[in-house]
């Protein structure tokens, strides 16, 4: 894997988490109108699908330094 390919995924990565934590707050009104989900879940959920996509991105991370430096 090359550099190119690695700041690409890291590009993409960043554009999904884009992409989801400005599209679920609009769908907000949508889920408390049918489900009745108060603004304190839902922040707590967007806080932990941040948490999960910042330490999925982190091990990641490590994971192909490990491997770099292990193939040295």
């Amino acid at each position: 894997m090359n550099k190119k390919r690695t700041v690409f995924s890291y590009f993409i990565g960043n554009v999904v988490q884009v992409v989801i934590n400005y599209f679920l707050p609009l769908l907000f009104i949508m889920l408390m109108n049918k489900y009745g989900i108060l603004m304190s879940s839902f922040c707590d959920i967007m806080a932990i699908a941040n948490t999960v996509c910042t330490i999925n991105y982190r091990n990641i991370y490590i994971a192909k330094r490990k491997k770099a430096a292990a193939s040295k």
